[in-house]
């Protein structure tokens, strides 16, 4: 068997200065090519863990191994480097550059990481594509619908092949049509590249293109 893509051990994360607990030991595991849905209200925890997974939020304690790197013991250039090359972030609030183009923004991480940008913007024309936004290729993002930006979203996360795909919310704020076009996209790019899917949300309509679900209530594991 292979080893977790994913391994948390009695992680705990504490906001100074209350030092208020955000995450309460927890632990889990997660193989790779799994599709994961860490479920719960909001203010649960669910993206906490996601952005200890990625490396930008270290735990006050507890043990974080990523795709065989101990997120803990490793340096910022290496997670960095993680996260150019083998994590791909789909961010609850988007976090495109409005005046680029829905192109430009997919291609973006290639400058922060290895692969060159002319194969990057071939990869991020198929992957938008892919998504059916070929012809909204050049459009400005902001002149997008929130639909069409939570696919540049996901294209931009699938542009360097990763191994690991974190998705906050992607239905968010989505109407039925919408966030099952997206889910169904989502989970079938991830599956035809063979990587890990691990999604926080509080939508049941996830719960039917997942494996496996793993409840967070109030910064714990409530049930695996």
């Amino acid at each position: 068997m292979k080893p977790p893509a994913v391994r948390l051990d009695r992680v705990n994360v504490a906001v100074s200065p209350t030092d208020h607990q955000i995450l309460s030991d927890v632990s889990l595991e997660i193989m790779p090519g799994e599709v994961v849905a860490l479920v719960g209200p909001s203010g649960s925890g669910k993206t906490t863990i996601l952005n200890v997974i990625a490396g930008l939020l270290p735990p006050r304690s507890g043990s974080v191994s990523v795709l065989g790197v101990d997120m803990v013991r490793a340096g910022d250039s290496e997670r960095a480097r993680l996260r150019a090359g083998e994590i791909g972030i789909v961010f609850q609030g988007f976090h495109l550059v409005p005046d680029a183009s829905a192109l430009e923004n997919v291609v973006l991480p290639a400058y922060f990481g290895a692969t060159l940008a002319t194969e990057s913007r071939q990869r991020a024309r198929d992957l938008l594509q892919r998504v059916g936004l070929a012809e909204w290729a050049d459009s400005a993002a902001v002149d997008l619908s929130e639909g069409q930006r939570q696919r540049v979203a996901i294209a931009r996360a699938l542009l360097a092949h990763p191994s690991l795909v974190l998705a906050d919310e992607p239905t968010g704020n989505l109407d039925d049509r919408s966030a099952e076009t997206i889910l169904s996209l989502l989970v079938e790019i991830v599956r035809d590249g063979d990587a890990t899917l691990i999604l926080a949300t509080h939508d049941s309509r996830c719960l039917g293109r997942v494996q496996r679900t793993i409840r967070i209530d109030q910064g714990r594991i409530a049930a695996l």
